[in-house]
């Protein structure tokens, strides 16, 4: 029956569910499932307009409804716990011919349903800059020690401005990004800060070496192409992420 209920709520012309279903006609029974339909598109609408409320707030209401709508129709949640719905919502975008102020849609979902992940996910006791620079300024040892780093740390190369324009969207930053700018390549840090997932944008640098001590190398190996005169800067925004758990072998 259950499966027989979910199909008839992606299609209002499957009606294979009326026969168990109690009424005294076919029509009692089709305004039911109406309103049980209605009742779980407005659900499953408020949810992935709370899951992707940049892509809801770039796009429009009217917009964002059409698609969210399109998208409830291919894909019912599989789970009760509605921050997990969506998974496929960035895929579903990539695959719509959207209007060209439109096209990074996809990737700001992507990016949004990454952070509400790691919301979620458990928190990591990380140092703070103070700790770090203390540590730092006490051992003979610093180039030669490996980083331990939060599980909940993703480094992703984005081909735009991705996290640009995700913080331009937010409310209280009224800037505006022009095609050119948006159009360039970003190095984002996705990590968790006080509860919440967070988006840093970093230097070409920053993200190279972070990569590197991510890796497993030591800050020597990891900074060895770098201009030496530029490793005092790259490592100052490197420490000022919440991201890093210990200086050298052991564990968070």
């Amino acid at each position: 029956m259950h499966s027989l209920f979910k199909q008839s709520m992606c299609d209002a012309q499957n009606e294979r569910i009326h026969s168990l279903l109690s009424g005294k006609s076919n029509q009692e029974k089709r305004l039911r499932m109406n309103v049980y339909r209605n009742n779980m598109h407005c659900s499953l609408l408020e949810s992935l307009a709370s899951i992707f409320p940049k892509c809801a707030q770039m796009m429009g209401d009217d917009i964002f409804r059409t698609v969210a709508l399109g998208f409830i129709q291919e894909s019912l949640p599989h789970s009760p716990i509605l921050h997990e719905y969506g998974e496929g919502f960035p895929e579903f975008l990539d695959q719509l011919e959207l209007p060209a102020e439109l096209v990074c849609t996809p990737l700001l979902a992507k990016l949004e349903y990454q952070l509400l992940q790691l919301t979620h996910a458990a928190e990591d006791t990380v140092l703070s800059s103070e700790q770090l620079y203390q540590q730092l300024n006490t051992t003979s040892q610093m180039m030669d020690q490996t980083w331990t780093f939060s599980s909940t740390l993703t480094l992703w190369q984005s081909p735009i401005a991705l996290g640009s324009i995700y913080h331009s969207l937010t409310q209280d930053m009224g800037t505006e990004l022009s095609e050119q700018d948006w159009r360039n390549t970003e190095y984002l840090v996705l990590h968790k800060q006080q509860w919440f997932g967070v988006c840093s944008v970093v230097t070409e640098d920053v993200f190279t070496l972070l990569c590197k001590l991510k890796q497993g190398q030591s800050l020597a190996q990891a900074s060895q192409d770098m201009a030496p005169d530029t490793l005092p800067q790259t490592l100052n925004q490197l420490l000022s992420l919440p991201i890093i758990c210990q200086l050298g072998d052991a564990s968070c």
